[in-house]
């Protein structure tokens, strides 16, 4: 074969800016497929041509986009959609340019979502050093007591978290006769984390104790202003428990319990 315009992979990796690695990678993914492999030597050959498709697969990496994804671009005409001459090509050019906007686009999104996590983990994280220490939760036990309650359960990650309230908030109100709700704001309110010094106390103060966990964590407004930060509202974090002594004394063995905290 004419080697005269074919790159070896050493040049063509100097060229593209990925490593001699990245490019073995990809072409082992079928991301990008070197023109010619030497059969004596296994060495690889790229087309000049081939830079474009391989400086795109660089900057969608570094974007984070899943290698599949990054296949299926390439295979619809991404690279030539990204090129100044994407138009050329009529109407597949168009759909292919659309196609690539519309991934970059989803791809930002996800971004955003995941700074939106990890922002939220690091305030608290912030909240639980610079404000735990100094938060006097009391923590008391009380015999819990059967009681009837409405409840709207799903699987959201903080991104999805204040539209599902809004919609649970209804769908519970309007069940209760007592809706509809008029929202002024977020249903979910930024501040948060601070909640989550409550959740620390209450579950140390059962690990310290002796008792075992015996059900999910809830949480009760027991006083709200309307204002997220107004010192008056009042919160309770509740753990449901079990006293290990109480079970081999008392005849009710296993009976539910609740160590509450009050104030946040």
């Amino acid at each position: 074969m004419d080697r005269t315009n074919l790159l070896p992979i050493g040049q063509f990796a100097q060229a593209s800016g990925l490593s001699v690695t990245a490019l073995r990678h990809y072409d082992a993914s079928g991301v990008l497929t070197p023109a010619f492999v030497d059969p004596a030597s296994g060495y690889r050959y790229f087309r000049r041509d081939q830079l474009r498709s391989a400086q795109l697969v660089r900057a969608l990496r570094q974007l984070d986009m899943p290698i599949e994804r990054v296949r299926e671009l390439l295979a619809g005409g991404a690279e030539g959609a990204a090129s100044a001459d994407g138009a050329e090509g009529g109407t597949e050019g168009a759909a292919a340019t659309a196609e690539l906007a519309s991934a970059l686009r989803a791809q930002i999104e996800a971004a955003e979502r995941k700074l939106d996590v990890q922002r939220s983990v690091v305030h608290s994280l912030l909240t639980r050093l610079t404000e735990g220490a100094g938060m006097n939760h009391r923590v008391t036990l009380r015999q819990g007591t059967p009681e009837r309650v409405l409840v709207r359960g799903e699987t959201v990650d903080h991104h999805g978290l204040d539209p599902f309230l809004r919609t649970a908030y209804e769908e519970m109100y309007a069940v209760a006769g007592r809706g509809p709700l008029a929202f002024t704001g977020p249903a979910f309110v930024r501040s948060f984390p601070a909640v989550l010094t409550a959740y620390d106390a209450v579950a140390n103060w059962i690990a310290e104790h002796g008792f075992t966990f015996a059900g999910p964590a809830r949480t009760t407004f027991l006083r709200w202003t309307g204002a997220p930060d107004h010192p008056d509202n009042r919160l309770e974090t509740a753990w449901p428990v079990t006293d290990p002594s109480a079970e081999r004394s008392a005849p009710e063995a296993g009976a539910e319990q609740l160590g509450t905290l009050r104030g946040a």
